[in-house]
């Protein structure tokens, strides 16, 4: 018998993917909405899989979802993930019926999970030729400028101002605040700080030169580490 977590996902799944996207949307920016499951394994350890994916499995009962519960009756959902916030998956349930079956409040008013833990994640990418899963940590992926997305504004020709707003940083970075500097790494260039601008709402660098457009939105984002710079002869440039 399919426990009463379970039937709650496939319910809530069910909705998701089949009515959602008849709900018009008005603003820019899309309200808040789950992209990925966790489930824990049978060993104890935690694998992130696509939302659409583990809908499919769930239903069909798949090779993915052989894998997911192993010796157990059915997947052990622990979290479910809204771009880079993770949050307890009862949390979540809780949350999701406060606010009247809003996906968006219950993502925006759960509370996230500690960055250590998100650490531990694995990241499911398919199975290899021989029906082995393949798992990349979670760590491990980049972020890029162009993806959060971050914002270049043209001042005059070859100089630009440059800069994320904290409502879309928090969504790729954990634990970030007004004292944290988020560093775009230019492939061959100087790398480029971004510090908090509580006017901008964000982290900003006002004037960059040197770089065209293209170069910016493909640079890599990554939280400034004072290590990395003894480490690696970490070069930045400032505001000016």
């Amino acid at each position: 018998m399919r426990s009463n977590v379970k039937i709650f996902f496939l319910v809530f799944t069910i909705f998701v993917i089949l009515l959602v996207p008849f709900v018009p949307t008005h603003a820019q920016k899309a309200d808040a909405s789950l992209d990925g499951v966790v489930v824990q394994l049978s060993d104890g350890s935690k694998v992130k899989v696509n939302f659409e994916n583990y809908a499919i499995a769930f239903i069909m009962e798949n090779e993915l979802f052989d894998f997911l519960r192993g010796v157990q009756s059915e997947p052990n959902i622990v979290y479910v993930s809204s771009g880079n916030k993770y949050i307890d998956f009862n949390d979540y349930a809780i949350e999701f019926i406060f606010n009247g079956g809003d996906e968006s409040g219950a993502i925006n008013t759960s509370p996230p999970i500690s960055s250590e833990i998100i650490n531990e994640i694995k990241i499911f990418d398919g199975f290899d030729d021989n029906g082995e899963p393949i798992l990349s940590p979670i760590a491990s992926r980049d972020i890029y400028f162009k993806d959060i997305p971050g914002e270049i504004k043209q001042i005059i020709p070859g100089k630009y101002g440059v800069g994320i707003k904290n409502v879309d940083a928090i969504e790729h970075f954990t634990e970030i605040n007004a004292q944290t500097i988020l560093v775009l790494l230019v492939e061959g260039k100087d790398n480029i700080q971004l510090l908090y601008n509580s006017e901008y709402e964000g982290y900003l660098n006002p004037v960059v030169s040197g770089y065209t457009e293209e170069e910016l939105l493909n640079a890599k984002v990554i939280v400034y580490d004072e290590q990395d710079e003894l480490d690696n002869d970490f070069k930045v440039i400032s505001i000016y």
